[in-house]
């Protein structure tokens, strides 16, 4: 087996076993896959101008292990990209400077300036996948279960005389009494969108009560899962202006005194809650 068909070996090695690899990290797969792509590009373009897609001998080889290893750091996603991104990024753009340098023909310059295209783009994707990665439903649920939690534990701390400076026996406090007080980061003002979830709040004085609820704000959308995998998807995304990040979730939420946090699926988003209302509905397992 010659070195360049031991180089396109382990390339295709690769490329399997790195789709699982960043299937579930934070680069979405479309950026992914995007870089994948220029190493078969190149590989296809080189030999079609009639140019060894890598230098023979040991050059090569350890071009080719570096190219994999900056591969692997990519799927990481995280700030050691920077570095192994910049350097695929230079060789491609010297593959394509060698095909145009060496090639036969005039479609040697088609080739070239494809491949180097292709690099930019797929560079641009990546960065854009980085940014985009969407947030499940299960994370944009738990989320929301985790404020309300906050919110019940702050009103519990917020009777206690020290922390309300009321009388001994304080009632509760709104959201933004107890984000005065420091009891609470959040800072929600009623009927706040957040994260895809409507907040709202019900504080009886006079019955010594509270009751929080997150609602989804939007009814809920199957989403095509065709940009996180057609290159460019989450580039596109960028361009228009809209992140899968704003998607809600399925359920509602809500929580008062008790500390028991309710759910149900049959409420229709965006609309209030009463406290009547979530009685009904099944504690959270």
């Amino acid at each position: 087996m010659t070195h360049t068909a031991r180089l396109r070996l382990l390339l295709l090695i690769l490329l399997v076993y790195a789709i699982p690899a960043y299937a579930n990290n934070p680069p979405q797969p479309d950026g992914m896959f995007s870089i994948l792509l220029i190493f078969p590009l190149a590989i296809l373009a080189s030999k079609s101008a009639g140019v060894e897609p890598l230098p023979a001998g040991w050059l090569g080889i350890t071009l080719a292990l570096i190219l994999a290893f900056c591969t692997f750091l990519l799927t990481a996603g995280s700030s050691l990209a920077t570095l192994p991104l910049l350097i695929v990024l230079l060789c491609a753009i010297s593959y394509a400077i060698r095909i145009v340098w060496r090639g036969q023909g005039m479609k040697k310059v088609l080739l070239g300036a494809g491949l180097a295209l292709w690099s930019l783009f797929a560079v641009a994707d990546y960065v854009a996948s980085l940014f985009n990665y969407p947030h499940t439903v299960l994370a944009v649920e738990s989320q929301a279960i985790g404020r309300l939690r906050n919110l019940a534990s702050a009103e519990d701390e917020f009777r206690n005389p020290t922390d309300s400076q009321r009388a001994p026996s304080p009632a509760f406090g709104t959201i933004a009494e107890l984000h005065a007080a420091r009891l609470t980061s959040l800072d929600l003002p009623p009927s706040h969108i957040s994260s895809g979830y409507r907040y709202g709040e019900i504080i009886d004085s006079a019955h010594n009560q509270f009751f929080f609820y997150a609602v989804p704000s939007a009814p809920y959308k199957e989403e095509s899962f065709l940009y996180q995998i057609v290159p460019g998807g989450s580039l596109l995304w960028s361009f228009v202006g809209v992140s899968p990040n704003d998607q809600p979730g399925r359920r509602s939420f809500a929580v008062d005194e008790t500390g028991v946090i309710r759910v149900t699926e049959n409420h229709r988003p965006g609309d209030p809650i009463t406290r009547e209302e979530s009685r009904r509905w099944n504690p959270l397992s």
